[in-house]
């Protein structure tokens, strides 16, 4: 799944490929009316259409796009989605489920494999903000808040991290980065954290995202970027998916566990807190 970093990283390409272009169309490849939520594909093409895109933002793994008249349009990757330009009359593209067509003839594609992307269109970004915590690189996600949230969770720190409503971006590749390089176990109960070491996990969050974004994402699975690039990230990573392989600060061997159903990687001496 596509996490903070690279939805981050298609965010920026979307600000230079679309941004003050007038919407003139959607298309509607068959087999795609699961990814509209609430409202049918001719519901989407009626609001869509003759509106701007005048900013493209995103919170958490949500992509954002303002458009004219105050309505938003929100886009999730979940799983298996991407994005790519094309043209108006490219043909179908593999798993090319819609495409939004602009004055110029530029378009964006929106690709799924397995279907469990979503796009809404609503006039409010409340939506948003009941559901998900502060975004992980933004000021409002601090020790401060990281200490509130935690001290209430029954639930391991590789759990805790994975919750929306705590680090909103924050995914399976970067929950167990930032566990690493702040020497916590993923194991540990969330609640048991000391500040100090909350403080350190908080740093070492927002330092594994900025990295990677630096990077243009990790491209571990199938991600790649809105000219169908893969990022550079993967080569970076200190433990996810590296299992049976040396810790490249102790040399002792990464370990997989499974946490909620999620692959878990770290060093049992690195991480023995």
């Amino acid at each position: 799944m596509p996490e903070l970093p690279e939805v981050e990283t298609i965010v920026k390409d979307l600000l230079g490929a679309v941004l003050n272009k007038k919407i003139v169309a959607l298309k509607v490849f068959p087999g795609s009316e699961r990814l509209f939520i609430k409202h049918r594909s001719s519901y989407f093409k009626k609001q869509l259409i003759n509106h701007s895109v005048n900013h493209l933002s995103r919170h958490g793994k949500y992509i954002i796009f303002h458009l004219s008249e105050k309505k938003f349009l929100i886009m999730h990757l979940r799983m298996t989605g991407s994005m790519s330009v094309s043209t108006r009359k490219n043909s179908q593209l593999k798993y090319e489920k819609i495409r939004i067509i602009f004055s110029d003839d530029t378009a964006i594609s929106f690709m799924d494999i397995r279907k469990f992307g979503t796009i809404d269109i609503v006039n409010t970004l409340d939506i948003l903000k009941d559901k998900l915590g502060p975004d992980a690189i933004s000021d409002e996600f601090n020790v401060e808040f990281l200490v509130d949230q935690l001290k209430r969770k029954q639930s391991s720190i590789k759990a805790a991290l994975l919750d929306q409503r705590i680090a909103a971006g924050v995914g399976n590749i970067y929950a167990d980065e930032a566990c690493w390089d702040a020497k916590i176990n993923p194991l540990a109960p969330a609640a048991s954290l000391k500040k100090k070491q909350i403080n350190q996990l908080c740093n070492s969050i927002k330092m594994v995202l900025n990295n990677s974004i630096s990077n243009r994402g990790t491209s571990i699975n199938n991600y790649m970027d809105l000219a169908g690039n893969q990022g550079y990230h993967q080569t970076k990573v200190a433990v996810y998916g590296r299992n049976g392989e040396p810790c490249i600060k102790c040399r002792s061997i990464i370990i997989k566990i499974r946490v909620v159903g999620r692959g878990t990687f770290y060093c049992p001496k690195c991480q023995n807190k």
